[in-house]
């Protein structure tokens, strides 16, 4: 049984009144009280109902008015609550000190998987606790730390202890370490000994292309991450070759995302055939990206690819739009921003009516505001020929 009760401004009554509910609930098994204006004496009573509930898996109260008062009732609440596995106290920018307290829950806790303390304004002085606790800890499989403005040594902090965790799977360090002041070496640590993470998000960490070059390596030594988003970490031309290098031989990883790194030359994954999904957008990369294109019809294994707001020259909208009817394994495939012309846009709409495109499932096209006229005849283009659940649009 679900109880969703998000956006409803119910406050601390509210909350008290929901906590004497499951207190003796033994149905109810996730709850959603996020954006209800839940301040910490609402919060306490949850948390104290919540001590001997046998029920309850999930509760999700992001985006309330958390703060400091309410973390020593959580920390009660998951020392002795056997049955909750997931919680989310996400962007509660007051809950400074969240790191300190829950490394005291962390380190007895066995059932809770998944921690969502994303914009929690932790503070990065209590990451040593914090990450000390994740070593004893075998419990927590999915952790998310993102936009908490974290500093370069709490992240080395972080990984340093991370390479001898032994459950989380899933990392989600978006939009932290401001400064750049983590040099990668831990990161390169953490990815050759830790032996199940296999989603790790560093989107927006700013690491810059030396950082980018220590750990990498170290990427050809871990056999389990799936999924690798470097998006918007700056890592340049040069961080991206050492990275292609690595990719090449790589036996697991699947996604990739390197979009917005300030990329200017295009690259092929030349050996790899594992590869499903590859974002590209927001890279400078648009008269280059011929040599890609060509191989498309080779590789058996990419079935998205975001070449997005990358500035494609026309010589290259004319190679793709030859190139698409010979490719059998792509199914989705996102376009467009500045410099797409209406003759591409057209020629793209025309394969799909000839059904010359044999597996392309969805085009995906961005329409810059500044071809407004060029963008609405395409618009009403797709509109008489009944291409809108083919080729969908949306404007930048």
């Amino acid at each position: 049984l679900v109880l969703d009760l998000r956006w409803n401004s119910i406050g601390d009554e509210g909350a008290k009144a929901i906590a004497a509910g499951l207190s003796q609930n033994c149905f109810i098994q996730h709850v959603n009280l996020k954006c209800n204006d839940i301040e910490s004496s609402g919060m306490i009573a949850i948390a104290n109902s919540l001590v001997q509930n046998i029920a309850l898996k999930t509760i999700d109260l992001a985006a309330n008015n958390l703060d400091n008062k309410c973390l020593t009732s959580i920390v009660e609440m998951l020392r002795k609550n056997q049955v909750l596995q997931e919680l989310s106290v996400a962007n509660n920018p007051n809950l400074t000190h969240c790191g300190k307290y829950f490394a005291q829950a962390l380190v007895c806790n066995k059932t809770l998987r998944v921690l969502n303390i994303r914009n929690c304004g932790f503070a990065s002085q209590d990451m040593e606790a914090f990450a000390s606790s994740l070593v004893k800890n075998s419990a927590v499989i999915e952790l998310n730390l993102e936009s908490n403005h974290l500093n370069g040594a709490a992240i080395d902090t972080l990984f340093e202890n991370l390479a001898f965790n032994t459950s989380i799977k899933r990392l989600n360090l978006h939009r932290n370490n401001p400064n750049s002041d983590a040099k990668g070496s831990h990161l390169s640590k953490f990815l050759a000994e830790n032996k199940q993470i296999e989603a790790l998000n560093l989107c927006g960490t700013k690491m810059g292309p030396e950082s980018a070059k220590l750990f990498l390596p170290s990427l050809a030594l871990n056999n389990s991450i799936v999924e690798l988003n470097v998006a918007h970490c700056n890592i340049q031309d040069g961080g991206a070759a050492m990275l292609m290098e690595v990719v090449n031989d790589c036996k697991f990883l699947k996604v990739l995302n390197l979009s917005g790194n300030n990329i200017s030359k295009s690259f092929w994954l030349s050996n790899n055939t594992v590869i499903e999904s590859l974002d590209l957008s927001l890279n400078p990369m648009g008269k280059t990206l011929g040599p890609l294109i060509d191989k498309l019809n080779s590789n058996s294994s990419l079935t998205r690819l975001n070449i997005s707001s990358i500035s494609l020259s026309e010589s290259v909208q004319n190679q793709l739009i030859e190139s698409l009817p010979q490719i059998w394994y792509l199914k989705w495939i996102k376009l467009g921003g500045y410099g797409i012309t209406l003759k591409f846009f057209k020629a793209l709409a025309n394969l799909f009516l000839e059904e010359a495109v044999p597996s392309v499932a969805t085009v995906s096209i961005i329409l810059h505001k500044s071809n407004a006229e060029d963008d609405l005849e395409f618009e009403h283009y797709l509109f008489r020929h009944n291409l809108r659940l083919k080729i969908q649009t949306s404007t930048l």
